[in-house]
């Protein structure tokens, strides 16, 4: 039996275990362009796994050119990590209009085989119940192995230099995430400078599943 034979006989074989799924037919089940970075300012309808928030300055001479340059490393940084879609893009400027302002999250989807894997191994409701309660916000700057819905990418800021510190970002992502009915702040991104100020921070807020919490009170 030849290589060739070899390969394609377990390429079909994990494709009939549902464990391979080539991209073209990844990219044709879910209608994406082959070789294609989707950008959007909402969130997809198909399931997917975060990678990462980006975030980036840009400059042109006109408004126009800085947010295709934007657009271009958006996409740039999304292949870099494998992904296929950048979501919650949101650009934005300050005082000078050629000075563009870039944040967004990388995502890669999932076929069905992966995201029926990751649904059936979350954790219990039980462990953020009363945290749910007791309206206390979860943080964390990974993700978190529960069923969520993204509302929205924060951006805080610190007030002034005496209130730099971790304690106070994280009371400004607390504060916005019960304000937007949120349970939790994920992937946080620190902005750092000298010493342990801090100037900032970005993160992801999500609502846990309705369902899976409801499933928790019922047992």
């Amino acid at each position: 039996m030849t290589r060739t034979k070899i390969i394609l006989m377990t390429i079909t074989l994990l494709f009939a275990l549902g464990l391979f799924v080539p991209t073209d037919l990844l990219a044709k089940k879910w209608n994406l362009p082959k070789d294609s970075i989707e950008l959007t300012a909402g969130d997809i309808e198909r399931p997917y796994q975060i990678k990462e928030i980006v975030s980036f300055k840009t400059k042109g001479k006109l408004p126009e050119k800085a947010l295709k340059k934007a657009e271009k490393k958006l996409r740039e940084a999304a292949v870099l990590a494998g992904c296929d879609a950048v979501i919650f893009v949101d650009n934005f400027t300050e005082r000078d209009p050629t000075e563009l302002f870039t944040n967004g999250i990388l995502v890669q989807t999932l076929d069905s085989t992966e995201a029926a894997k990751r649904e059936k191994h979350y954790d219990s409701p039980k462990k953020v119940l009363e945290k749910v309660k007791k309206k206390e916000i979860i943080l964390s700057e990974k993700d978190i192995n529960f069923p969520y819905k993204i509302k929205m990418l924060a951006d805080v800021l610190a007030d002034e230099e005496s209130a730099k510190s971790m304690t106070n970002i994280d009371g400004k992502l607390s504060d916005l995430a019960r304000k937007k009915r949120c349970h939790a702040v994920i992937f946080i991104k620190y902005d750092r400078s000298s010493g342990t100020q801090i100037n900032g921070a970005k993160g992801i807020l999500v609502k846990f599943d309705r369902k899976w919490l409801k499933s928790a009170e019922e047992k």
